[in-house]
């Protein structure tokens, strides 16, 4: 018996046997991706063809052309595009138009309170005040006067008058000497002005009076300086102790002692209704504007000397007790006094805004801003130098007045 040799195995090699296997499992995974996407495909049919929104079934339906189908799925488009969009608008309406204005027919219960009036006098600084600044600085004889002039006509600017601040030659070796600074402008003129709230003389005192009430007075810081306000229902925080230091005023004592409101109010069945604001013993200059708002500089009443009386006619808004609480800044499209989101001002009012408005502009042109705003921020931005208020801001005096 003839045995014969088996002839031996080819070897295999590892690596082949390996690719091998892992091609093999790559088409397993394919495969089931594709069975799955199959049978995920045919679930969408089966919902299309047996769903509530019936026009559906005419992009599965048996039967039809692709161009049938296709003309089915620009109309769902179009039904489904209208169908969102008539729901975010009334999303959007909600979000930024649930207000509405309605006219209260129940006049006899009006409450409606008094116009403020702000009054800015044209001789800012205190002489004696000044005297001692000058002893403490050792300004003499004409320095003094120079230094008077530059700085009663810098407590007296604004935009429409900052070609009018003098240029002495001797100005600068003058604000070395006293160690003045652009930023420390304000605060100079804020020491020496007088505050007649205070005064002791009755005469010489600042004071809103009707027929023995009195009413809370207040200095501010505008764009045209220190000035005194008077039947305000804004913040204590807007004055100018607190726009400067960030410390609110002390108490008038001559207000405590005597009965003080915060306004004066007049009703319906109120035949006449009045105040006067006094103290002032120079020239002044007047502007009327809303309790819950601010004086605009390029929208005053005039000069005056004299006396001068008012009788204007007031329109009000008034709001629910819930407004506020019930409505977001975004519902009303409006913001409360204490709704503040105004980087250089604690108070909100519509012209505070555009007092910032105007502000951000004119550090855009001039790369710096004039003394007589608040600066107390977290980045506090270049205080304009009286050079530059004179030759960059005049210019552009069109650009920056008409701001309201």
């Amino acid at each position: 018996m003839k045995v014969q040799k088996r002839p031996p195995k080819k070897p295999t090699r590892i690596g082949q046997r390996f690719n091998n296997a892992k091609l093999d499992k790559g088409k397993i995974i394919s495969s089931t991706i594709w069975a799955g996407f199959l049978g995920g495909f045919k679930h969408f049919q089966l919902y299309l063809a047996t769903c509530c929104n019936h026009c559906y079934v005419y992009l599965v339906k048996n039967g039809l052309t692709w161009f049938e189908r296709f003309f089915w799925l620009i109309l769902i488009a179009m039904a489904n595009y209208a169908t969102i969009y008539v729901a975010w608008k009334s999303i959007d309406r909600y979000l930024t138009k649930n207000a509405f204005i309605g006219i209260d027919r129940d006049y006899l219960k009006w409450n409606t309170t008094l116009p403020s009036v702000t009054i800015c006098p044209m001789e800012r600084l205190d002489r004696q005040l000044f005297n001692a600044y000058c002893q403490t600085h050792q300004v003499t004889d004409k320095r003094r006067e120079t230094l008077w002039d530059f700085l009663e006509h810098l407590a007296n600017s604004t935009y429409m008058n900052f070609e009018d601040i003098p240029a002495d030659p001797s100005i600068d070796d003058i604000l070395n000497q006293v160690q003045l600074t652009p930023n420390k402008y304000m605060e100079v003129i804020f020491n020496l002005t007088r505050n007649n709230r205070t005064n002791s003389r009755t005469d010489l005192r600042i004071q809103c009076d009707h027929m023995g009430t009195f009413c809370h007075t207040r200095q501010i810081l505008t764009e045209y300086g220190l000035c005194y306000l008077a039947n305000s229902l804004l913040d204590e925080k807007y004055s100018s102790q607190y726009a400067l230091f960030g410390t609110l005023p002390e108490a008038n004592p001559y207000e405590r002692k005597n009965e003080t409101v915060a306004a004066f109010h007049i009703t319906y069945i109120d035949k006449h209704m009045d105040y006067y604001f006094i103290g002032f013993n120079t020239s002044i200059d007047l502007y009327v504007h809303s309790p819950y708002e601010i004086m605009k500089v390029d929208n005053n009443y005039g000069y005056s000397d004299q006396n001068a009386y008012f009788d204007p006619e007031v329109v009000e808004i008034t709001t629910e007790d819930n407004f506020e609480r019930d409505a977001t800044v975004r519902q009303r499209n409006c913001r409360f006094s204490h709704e503040s989101n105004l980087t250089h001002f604690e108070v909100y009012t519509k012209n505070m805004c555009l007092q910032e408005c105007r502000l951000r502009l004119v550090y855009e042109f001039c790369k710096c801003i004039p003394h007589f705003y608040p600066n107390r921020v977290d980045k506090p931005k270049r205080v304009c130098d009286y050079k530059t208020l004179r030759e960059c801001f005049p210019p552009h005096k069109g650009i920056f007045t008409p701001r309201y």
